[in-house]
């Protein structure tokens, strides 16, 4: 994986709180910074899909979200998440 790499997962929760997410998804840019194309699942270590898949929920509870919602991250180098950004839809995540 490159120094900068950016996955998404999405995440569906209903009105009774119940939640759900899919597996991370690989984000790959062309050299017009636009999505080109997704790897799934993700070519990451199940520990750091887990953490994502884990802030993502924690994130869409944080205020009560209803829907979809696509919750891109930036996977740093040192394999830190970084939250890029919350998205009310389905994305081009």
């Amino acid at each position: 994986m490159s120094n900068a790499t950016e996955i998404a997962v999405m995440v569906c929760r209903d009105m009774s709180g119940n939640i759900s997410t899919w597996d991370p998804v690989e984000m790959v840019f062309n050299k017009h910074n636009t999505l080109a194309y997704q790897i799934c699942p993700a070519r990451i270590s199940q520990d750091i899909a887990q953490q994502a898949r884990t802030l993502a929920m924690k994130s869409i509870e944080s205020f009560s979200g209803v829907g979809v919602f696509a919750v891109e991250f930036f996977l740093t180098s040192d394999t830190k998440l970084l939250i890029n950004e919350i998205a009310p839809r389905p994305h081009n995540s």
